[in-house]
């Protein structure tokens, strides 16, 4: 029953039904928890777990729930049974690899994709084969190798089309704007992301369209076209909420708080700060090194406007939001902290 329901849910946390069916899984959270732990005993239930633990992986992803995720990936990972090159085994590493990720933890995302390649080019499978590449793509994004970022992205791409993963393509488009935008190149950046964005207004992934319109804001607001990223921060906020997907949360909470500076409310911008700190840390997610960087001179612009204690108080301030509220407060929905 629950292997159906998680297998069900997977297909359903690609599309437009995203919403009902974080909700639904986050109702039966504690049963397919339950059925995990059973396949680790049960007579044939590795396979299973397998499977049932890679299928589960977006739900944990879009709620923060990485420490968790990765646990139980690991442990349906490392069973005798399952160290078998299998397609099952293959999906369950990337996906492994992906919490690993966005856990900070670069070290071992890397060898997770790379034995998921490996067995999807043995397997002959190209849509995991792509899934893969994609993996690497983002590994080295983080760790700012961007050559290498770029290289493993064109490739993903290459094996999205052949395969027909409208959605495959959107990610890259993500990252090559996301590469852009590290570098300074704004136009570059734009025009990826609204690429990107173009693709996921076919294919109906509420999820990464939240992401990609964050980031989208981010260049805007750095491009001097606050009209444009205002538009783009309120569709963002709208989806996060909608969704409850507190990753896309934090970066819709970062690309308001630049909005807010250039829009000259410095301590509007360093509540919003402390939000998506507080969130982050909450979900045990921080900031890639880039980010940080970037994160830091932001910091610096908020003393330089408001005095370093001030602007201190506002990011404690915004700290104690939760999430419900930061969003809320994001949206301009009452004052959402005290001294607002």
């Amino acid at each position: 029953m629950f292997a159906a329901l998680a297998a069900e849910a997977e297909t359903g946390l690609t599309g437009a039904a995203q919403a009902k069916w974080l909700t639904r899984l986050e109702t039966e959270h504690g049963n397919l928890l339950a059925a995990l732990e059973w396949c680790g005993s049960a007579p044939g239930g590795t396979l299973v777990g397998l499977e049932l633990a890679a299928e589960l992986s977006r739900f944990w992803s879009a709620r923060g729930y990485y420490e968790l995720g990765s646990r139980m990936l690991l442990a349906a990972l490392e069973r005798d049974t399952a160290r078998a090159p299998t397609g099952a085994r293959a999906k369950a590493l990337v996906r492994a690899g992906g919490l690993a990720l966005y856990r900070g933890d670069y070290a071992s995302a890397r060898p997770f994709i790379e034995e998921s390649l490996a067995i999807h080019r043995a397997a002959g499978d190209a849509r995991g084969e792509a899934r893969a590449l994609a993996g690497l793509a983002t590994v080295a994004l983080y760790q700012r190798d961007f050559p290498a970022a770029i290289l493993h992205n064109e490739a993903s791409v290459e094996l999205y089309r052949k395969v027909g993963s409208p959605r495959g393509e959107a990610g890259a488009f993500h990252n090559l704007g996301y590469v852009a935008l590290r570098q300074g190149d704004l136009a570059r950046a734009r025009e990826a992301y609204r690429a990107g964005l173009a693709v996921l207004r076919q294919v109906n992934d509420p999820e990464l369209l939240a992401l990609t319109l964050a980031d989208l804001a981010v260049a805007e607001v750095r491009g001097g076209d606050t009209a444009a990223a205002q538009g783009a921060v309120r569709e963002a906020l709208g989806l996060v909420r909608e969704l409850g997907a507190r990753r896309e949360g934090a970066y819709a909470l970062d690309a308001a708080a630049e909005l807010a500076l250039a829009l000259a409310d410095a301590a509007r911008a360093a509540r919003l700060v402390g939000a998506a700190d507080a969130l982050r840390e909450a979900m045990g997610s921080p900031l890639t090194p880039a980010e940080a960087e970037e994160r830091s001179e932001f910091v610096g612009r908020l003393n330089g406007a408001l005095g370093e204690a001030a602007a201190a108080g506002q990011v404690a301030v915004g700290r104690e939001l939760a999430f419900d509220a930061a969003m809320a407060y994001a949206q301009g929905e009452g004052a959402g902290a005290a001294g607002a």
